[in-house]
């Protein structure tokens, strides 16, 4: 099921009676978020977050993913999360623009409850009798957290480590301020995202599939040889938040 067919079976239906479990089961089941407003001052949360949190004139939140995890934390609450790696990953999506919004009472369309966001949705219905009260939506939260998302991530990561703008590595060129850090953005989007070398170039700049090769196998032989290399590979793992078994498969051994 996708975020549209499930939009379309949620629509119409009444305030407090806004999804049935079959409901809430598919949507954690197809990796769907449902976000919705209730009462006057909560937005409402199913699928693969099952969870509310307080939004009195409305608010915002942001949809991130930490480790394994879908997670959300309201824009003004950033610096409350204890985890600070949880919190770099926060920061990122916000500025990656995954945002939610509730608005209560919105001019148009006339009803108690809008939820809006710029991330890919479909939109449903809630009644109250015959009267609109909320215009919810259906986000595809486990596509919008894959590779694309990830890659987006990563570069600009590895960007901030080398204090560069993720777009000016992609520039051909062989100055090593900029062929070092996208040599290890073409690593980890073949090694960890398992993106097929081919379209690893081209998506960095319209390289060919040797190039992002030699790329490859260049990260490696300095993440053995060279410490100071090693040292700043490992700094990026750490922001990437790659889980321990993950780094073995990178074949990111030190020798």
């Amino acid at each position: 099921m996708n975020k549209e067919q499930l939009a379309a079976t949620i629509t119409g239906r009444q305030y407090r009676d806004e999804m049935e479990k079959e409901h809430e089961r598919m949507a954690k089941e197809n990796g769907l978020l449902v976000v919705f407003g209730a009462s006057d001052h909560l937005m409402e949360f199913r699928g693969v977050i099952n969870d509310e949190v307080g939004a009195y004139d409305g608010g915002s939140v942001i949809l991130f993913k930490h480790k394994e995890e879908i997670c959300i934390v309201e824009v003004d609450d950033i610096d409350e999360l204890e985890d600070a790696r949880k919190e770099v990953s926060a920061m990122d999506a916000r500025d990656l623009g995954n945002i939610i919004t509730s608005e209560w009472c919105p001019d148009t369309p006339r009803c108690s409850w809008i939820i809006t966001t710029k991330l890919p949705h479909a939109t449903f219905d809630i009644m109250e009798d015959e009267k609109l009260y909320c215009r919810g939506v259906v986000i595809d939260a486990a596509g919008l957290f894959g590779a694309k998302a990830q890659m987006d991530v990563m570069q600009k990561i590895v960007a901030a480590e080398y204090g560069k703008n993720p777009a000016d590595l992609f520039v051909k060129c062989r100055k090593k301020e900029l062929v070092e850090p996208r040599q290890i953005i073409q690593f980890f989007a073949n090694s960890w995202l398992k993106i097929n070398l081919s379209i690893t170039g081209t998506i960095t700049g319209g390289f060919d599939h040797a190039s992002a090769l030699h790329s490859v196998r260049t990260v490696r032989r300095l993440y053995y040889s060279n410490r100071a290399y090693r040292s700043r590979v490992d700094a990026i793992i750490g922001n990437l938040n790659i889980e321990k078994c993950q780094i073995d498969k990178l074949g990111l051994v030190a020798r």
